[in-house]
């Protein structure tokens, strides 16, 4: 533990650099162990995108990524770049209406080599659906506008998936019922 709590910079194993970020940017809440009781500030180290489990999948939890890492991580091929350049013309229109978050999920987060498409959800909070296109609102089977428009569903965040589950909780879960990860972009701070 470095001066005043914070973890210090250091290099992964596999040479990235982790360096100092504010705890709020992360879900999972960190421990506090006596040297950090008494500082003013948490930090964590930022760490990149975690490898795909055996199955294929990222492991379980909600891993936050900046544009870049995400296109660098999940922009292999070329259909991947396709599909990538219908997301962000999603996130451009969810942007401007409000949204400060997007949660990414399917075979497109996945080690899949051609995902047929990308499954999303968007935080409603802060949206003004005045300002978003009809095509965001229209769930319907098999949500063929959404797909030709932009390579992918979108789904409200808290809307039910399942009956049962919220889609950004269905989301992290295999059809097996196995807990998998999802990646999620800030859409306040998203630069394309």
């Amino acid at each position: 533990m470095g001066r005043g709590g914070c973890v210090p910079l250091k290099r992964t194993s596999k040479g990235q650099l982790c360096s100092l970020v504010p705890r709020h940017v992360f879900y999972t809440p960190i421990v506090k162990t006596p040297l950090a009781l008494g500082a003013t500030h948490q930090y964590c180290c930022v760490v990149p995108i975690p490898d795909f489990n055996a199955e294929g999948n990222l492991p379980p939890g909600i891993h936050e990524a900046d544009w870049a890492e995400f296109k660098t991580r999940f922009g292999t091929t070329g259909h991947r770049r396709h599909l990538i350049k219908g997301l962000e013309e999603a996130m451009r229109s969810l942007r401007t209406a409000g949204c400060s978050r997007l949660y990414i999920d399917g075979s497109f987060v996945t080690s899949e080599k051609s995902p047929k498409d990308f499954d999303a959800c968007w935080e409603e909070t802060g949206v003004d659906p005045n300002r978003l296109e009809p095509v965001f609102f229209d769930l319907r089977p098999p949500r063929a506008i959404q797909k030709a428009r932009f390579g992918g569903e979108l789904f409200p965040a808290s809307a039910p998936a399942d009956g049962r589950s919220m889609f950004v909780d269905f989301f992290q879960r295999t059809r097996g019922g196995q807990a998998k990860g999802i990646v999620t972009i800030d859409l306040k701070g998203w630069q394309p």
